[in-house]
């Protein structure tokens, strides 16, 4: 027959096997998540391993500065033709000027002026900056105009607006050896008058001379 002390050691066994228990499932939980980063993965039992790598920090290229160009800077000096009815400015440094009439096989067809570094080497090639700008009822707005192609390449065809006529120019650059930059331009006066412009520079000048001498022409016929 049972000792009556039996159901009590019964319950003693029981509550030490439960506390028993729950220190091996603590101690496990310790040995998965003591920071071991090999410790056995509670789901599946591979190993988990964290990689940690390290190298140089990438480079940092800094944006490129982009520094303006300024344009040319010249000065200018005021010239007029032989009649005055032609006035304008042209660069300080054109010193070779003629102020003559515009001729065609030696006939006089209008009032001209005609300003460079050295008229003769304007003339001749496209080395030498200079201009020539006459008047004449003698041409075709289309002659005047004219085609270089033979020692430039054409650039644009724009609309331009000289003492408040509108005209017609064309743009030419690399020409020559020198690879210069030319501008021409046609204004109609009306009644077959035109107004004809011809300036060389250097490409980055040309701009600059362009604006200012039509910016100055005046004519008063």
């Amino acid at each position: 027959m049972p000792s009556p002390q039996s159901p009590r050691l019964a319950v003693l066994v029981a509550v030490l096997l439960a506390v028993i228990g729950v220190g091996l499932i603590v101690s496990g939980v310790v040995m998965v998540f003591d920071g071991d980063p090999t410790a056995a993965s509670g789901t599946n039992g591979a190993s988990t391993t964290v990689a940690i790598t390290s190298g140089p920090l990438p480079t940092v290229v800094p944006a490129p500065t982009v520094t303006a160009v300024a344009p040319p800077e010249f000065a200018f000096v005021i010239l007029a033709d032989d009649t005055g009815t032609i006035t304008l400015e042209a660069p300080s440094t054109w010193v070779d000027v003629n102020t003559g009439a515009w001729t065609s096989d030696g006939v006089d067809i209008g009032p001209s002026l005609r300003a460079a570094v050295d008229l003769a080497a304007w003339i001749e090639g496209w080395e030498t900056p200079g201009l020539f700008v006459g008047v004449t009822d003698q041409i075709e707005a289309a002659d005047a105009m004219g085609d270089f192609g033979g020692s430039c390449e054409v650039d644009r065809t724009e609309s331009i607006t000289v003492a408040g006529v509108a005209g017609t120019a064309q743009w030419w650059w690399s020409c020559g050896d020198a690879a210069s930059s030319f501008f021409v331009g046609v204004v109609p006066l009306g009644a077959g008058t035109i107004i004809l412009f011809q300036i060389l520079d250097g490409p980055e000048a040309l701009p600059v001379v362009v604006e200012h001498v039509l910016g100055s022409f005046r004519y008063a016929g």
